[in-house]
C-alpha cells in the first residue's frame, strides 16, 4: 500500500518484496527521489503507480537520483518517460542523475537521455 505524507515530510516508499527502493525529498518546488536497486519488468506496476501519485504532488522539477539502481529495464524506462511527460504537461521538468555507467549506457542506447537529461549530482538534494 502507497502511503502519503504531508508536504513537510519525507516519503520512503518500499513496496513488499520489491527489488527496489523509492524514496522521495522535496522542496518547495522540487522533488528528490533516490531509487536503488533493480527496476525491473515485475516492478514496473508498482514503480507507475508511485510515479502516478509523484505527479500529483505538482512539483516543478523532479530530479531521479539512479546511482544505486543495479538494472533497469526497458518498461522501467518507459514509465520514466510516461512520468516526465506527465510533469511536462504541467510546466515541470525531469532530470535523472549519475546513472551507473551500465544504466547509463542502457538509457543512452534507448535515446530516454533526450527526453530526460542526464545530470550530475553538483548540490545535495532537498533537505528534509
Amino acid at each position: 500500500m502507497l502511503t502519503i505524507a504531508p508536504p513537510s515530510a519525507a516519503l520512503k516508499l518500499i513496496p513488499r518484496q520489491s527489488r527496489y527502493e523509492l524514496k522521495v525529498r522535496q522542496a518547495e518546488q522540487a522533488l528528490a527521489v533516490t531509487l536503488k536497486g533493480e527496476l525491473g519488468v515485475t516492478e514496473v506496476d508498482r514503480l507507475r503507480s508511485q510515479l502516478r501519485v509523484l505527479v500529483l504532488w505538482g512539483r516543478r522539477v523532479t530530479v531521479f537520483d539512479l546511482e544505486g539502481v543495479t538494472l533497469m529495464s526497458g518498461r522501467a524506462m518507459e514509465a520514466l518517460a510516461e512520468y516526465r511527460d506527465a510533469v511536462q504537461r504541467h510546466g515541470g521538468v525531469a532530470l535523472l542523475a549519475d546513472p551507473r555507467p551500465a544504466v547509463r549506457n542502457a538509457l543512452v542506447r534507448a535515446g530516454l537521455h533526450h527526453l530526460l537529461p542526464l545530470v550530475p549530482t553538483e548540490e545535495p538534494a532537498p533537505k528534509e
